[in-house]
């Protein structure tokens, strides 16, 4: 698939998600599209960005607590250096509200 298909794609896939405001519903839309280990790591991403985004443990201490690597946590991270400004501060109220 080239790129453009997959920006495409992507697209299409965001504007079903964004139709959804039913959380049971949006349940019901991630349990059909994903995995059981595609689930595992989206939830495990979830609490790696939240951790992160609270600022209240060290790198170590969540690597511990989540029990993952010190390197997904530096992914994380630098995930974050990159992200938008926008939508780091829609992140950073949420996790700390």
């Amino acid at each position: 698939m080239s790129r453009s298909e997959e920006q495409k794609n992507w697209k299409a896939l965001v504007e079903l998600f964004s139709e959804v405001h039913d959380p049971d519903r949006m349940a019901s839309l991630l349990e059909f599209f994903l995995t059981l280990n595609e689930k595992s790591f989206l939830i495990d991403r979830y609490r790696l960005v939240r951790e992160l985004f609270q600022a209240k443990k060290s790198q170590r201490e969540i690597a511990e607590e989540l029990k993952i690597s010190i390197s997904k946590i530096t992914a994380g991270s630098n995930a974050i250096k990159r992200c938008p400004d926008e939508l780091k501060e829609f992140l950073t109220g949420y996790f700390n509200s």
